[in-house]
């Protein structure tokens, strides 16, 4: 595993992280997968937001394992501190731990992997926890995965209509 200037590369495969501690680019074997950046978009009422991210730090740089970690802001409510740790086969590990500004509600907190077509061939949704943790099919239920689509992981925060934070 190499990272430098914001490039994490390992086994054929590449993670272009440029200013963001989520992965704007990923390339396998010079294949280009993503068609869009990852984001972490914040969701309080009719208002979405992506996470902007500050300063990223390298805080461990091994032969077989990379941390990084920055302070993201989701919106102006909400701050946090993102960390991933990276395996040396490209597994990615995410920590993110939200502090609020104040009391406020968030009513969607997703991480949204947008895939060009051309790579993922299907996806099927899954639940877990009365959660849907899919991507957000044009067929609705499974069926092929088009350019435009993206994964949204949501997590489960707490609350199942909406998780509310109180600072």
């Amino acid at each position: 595993m190499q990272y430098q200037s914001g490039t994490l590369k390992m086994w054929g495969r590449s993670y272009g992280f440029g200013n963001s501690i989520f992965p704007q680019e990923i390339a396998s074997n010079g294949v280009s997968l993503l068609a869009a950046p990852i984001s972490l978009v914040c969701r309080k009422g009719d208002t979405r937001s992506l996470a902007a991210t500050q300063e990223v730090v390298a805080r461990l740089v091994r032969a077989g394992e990379v941390n990084l970690s920055a302070e993201i802001s989701c919106g102006p409510d909400i701050k946090a501190v993102v960390t991933v740790h990276t395996e040396y086969d490209g597994l990615m590990f995410y920590h993110i731990e939200l502090t609020p500004r104040g009391e406020t509600n968030l009513d969607e907190l997703s991480l949204e992997i947008p895939l060009k077509g051309t790579v993922a061939s299907y996806i099927q949704k899954y639940v877990m926890m009365n959660r849907v943790l899919s991507a957000r099919l044009r067929s609705g239920v499974g069926g092929p995965f088009l350019s435009g689509d993206s994964l949204a992981f949501s997590p489960w925060a707490g609350a199942a209509a909406g998780a509310q934070v109180a600072g």
